[in-house]
């Protein structure tokens, strides 16, 4: 679960892995290079890279998306196997825009 002190490393992480894709896919879902998922997910030296605030916000969604409505996370798989990034990433992030919506009712 999501805590308001993940660090932005971990956030990475967890949203990856609740997603249960690689980093190689990850990174293709956020259309930034695999290395830059590595660097954010590296705990060791000296390496400073981190997520932006925006794509902070892009992660927390995410896990907050997929732990309310794991079912999702077949679409994105299915998304990413149809070699379709962009719509694994729209998949994650509107779980959670479709959960709150029905809170809201």
């Amino acid at each position: 679960m999501t805590t308001a002190r993940a660090t932005p490393k971990s956030l990475c992480f967890e949203a990856r892995d609740k997603l249960g894709v690689t980093q190689l896919e990850f990174s293709q879902m956020l259309g930034i290079h695999p290395v830059t998922v590595a660097r954010w997910e590296s705990t060791r030296g000296k390496c400073k890279l981190e997520p932006n605030e925006w794509q902070q916000e892009c992660l927390k969604t995410m896990v907050r998306g997929i732990e309310s409505r794991p079912k999702f996370r077949d679409k994105v798989w299915s998304a990413l196997d149809q070699e379709k990034p962009l719509l694994a990433f729209y998949i994650a992030l509107s779980s959670h825009f479709l959960e709150a919506g029905k809170r809201k009712k």
